[in-house]
């Protein structure tokens, strides 16, 4: 059984200095820098490795407009609601070319409310 297992770990050991070899190829020396020379000779790195990566960020102005206005156009809905201010509508005329603008329709000067003098 000494005899088995002996050549087991033989075999095992050939295998694994054959793969070794196989991936670093053979050293030119047993010193350290001949093995890291075997070792980067062996590797190269592929493209997406070298280089890094680019990245490019960028704000859509016209969107981020665009979903303000819608928040602000809903809230002075509420608002307008809450204040008992009657209108007849609250939109945006161009929303693609300006979405800035808000068009409130229907609302008197004085909001709805009449002040005795």
């Amino acid at each position: 059984m000494q005899k088995n297992l002996l050549t087991k770990t033989a075999v095992i050991i050939g295998i694994l200095l054959v793969f070794v070899y196989g991936i670093f190829g053979i050293p030119k020396g047993l010193n350290g820098d001949a093995l890291k020379q075997a070792v980067l000779g062996q590797i190269h790195l592929g493209l997406d490795l070298t280089g890094g990566t680019h990245l490019i960020l960028q704000v859509m102005v016209n969107d981020a407009v665009n979903a303000e206005t819608d928040h602000a156009v809903e809230l002075l809905k509420d608002e307008l609601q809450k204040a008992k201010v009657p209108f007849a509508d609250i939109s945006k005329p161009d929303p693609a070319n300006h979405p800035e603008q808000i068009v409130v329709k229907g609302v008197s000067l004085d909001g709805g409310r009449r002040f005795a003098a």
